[in-house]
């Protein structure tokens, strides 16, 4: 109860329209994200869905901004539950974390794409339950030094789209990984032509292992210094990323 009271009142906090210095854009669909609105999404089961925000400090003054996380409804599966995590200002944090430590800060003018290093702008992601349901996910980008300078916006993944409204699930043929589950030491990954980074993150957030692509050609990622578990393989280029779930076996 005492956690449904809590949510309660993020929510109620949350209802409210403040936004000075910030833009943001929807990387996937490179699109403006307006303040206050929905952006949908479609999953599968126990796969990732990924999108990437630019965070934009429209003002002429130096800022510094931090992220929030609010799980307004996770969807249960049959045998465990979707979980929301985030990247932002060079740093992964796992799912227990609903806040950001580091500062994101943005010159007058500045996005975070500008800035040189790894998940600069915001990486959200839902990793789905074991079957596909409804995951409602807000997220609030704020000026550390002035609470009336902020943006939220959310994540619904699964629900009904209002008529108009329609953006595309991720394309499920963008990153092939095999053999998967994996015991052979060596995965062969195919990804679009425009994405050139792989990277192998743990359950934790962690990147544990990085590798240059080769686009639409067959890439072999040398995973036999990891250990047995679940991770997400991340192939990212100038048009965003996809992720997909490899599961490593001994």
């Amino acid at each position: 109860m005492k956690n449904l009271v809590i949510l309660f009142a993020a929510a109620l906090a949350l209802n409210t329209t403040a936004q000075t210095s910030i833009q943001l854009t929807n990387v996937n669909t490179s699109v403006a994200i307006q303040p206050n609105s929905t952006v949908y999404g479609v999953t599968e089961p126990e796969d990732v869905l990924t999108y990437t925000v630019d965070i934009k400090n429209t003002s002429t003054s130096t800022k510094s901004y931090k992220v929030a996380r609010f799980d307004q409804v996770l969807h249960t599966g049959a045998t465990f539950t979707a979980s929301a995590y985030f990247c932002v200002a060079g740093t992964c944090y796992p799912a227990e974390t609903d806040t950001s430590n580091s500062n994101l800060v943005l010159a007058p003018g500045q996005s975070a794409s500008e800035i040189t290093g790894d998940y600069q702008m915001l990486q959200a992601d839902l990793y789905e339950a074991d079957t596909k349901g409804l995951s409602v996910v807000k997220y609030k980008v704020y000026n550390i030094n002035d609470p009336a300078d902020f943006f939220v916006f959310t994540f619904q993944y699964n629900g009904v789209v209002p008529v108009g409204i329609a953006e595309a699930k991720k394309n499920a043929s963008a990153i092939k990984l095999y053999p998967n589950p994996n015991n052979t030491g060596i995965v062969t990954i195919e990804a679009r032509s425009e994405q050139n980074k792989i990277e192998v993150i743990n359950m934790l957030g962690a990147t544990v292992l990085k590798q240059e692509s080769n686009g639409t050609a067959a890439t072999e990622l040398n995973i036999t210094g990891l250990p047995a578990g679940t991770y997400f393989v991340k192939v990212s280029g100038g048009k965003g990323s996809v992720t997909e779930k490899l599961i490593i076996t001994k």
